[in-house]
């Protein structure tokens, strides 16, 4: 298997993993557009702090998901095609 190959495998388990968390807290690192490492703490799925007629989570894509962010009290969207490591289930998966 080529190295390539490997990279589009783990970040599918890791993409799998996460959606499997709705409702739990993750720990995702991902690389922002600009090239920075960022890492965001936080829950999928939550509907609590939507203001009427807006859901963040709407434009949701199989690369983009929505999270909130515990530490700002707010929602991000980040890629998961830029995943570098995730924290989930008890597990912690990380690209190398």
């Amino acid at each position: 298997m080529s190295k390539q190959a490997a990279e589009i495998k783990a970040r599918s388990l890791m993409t799998e993993l996460l959606y499997a968390q709705e409702g739990k807290f993750v720990g995702v690192t991902f690389t922002t557009d600009s090239g920075r490492v960022r890492e965001l703490n936080g829950r999928l799925g939550v509907k609590r702090y939507l203001t009427k007629g807006v859901n963040p989570q709407a434009g949701d894509t199989l690369e983009l998901a929505t999270i909130w962010d515990r530490q700002i009290g707010g929602y991000r969207r980040f890629n998961v095609n830029r995943l570098q490591g995730l924290r989930a289930g008890g597990m912690s998966l990380a690209m190398r």
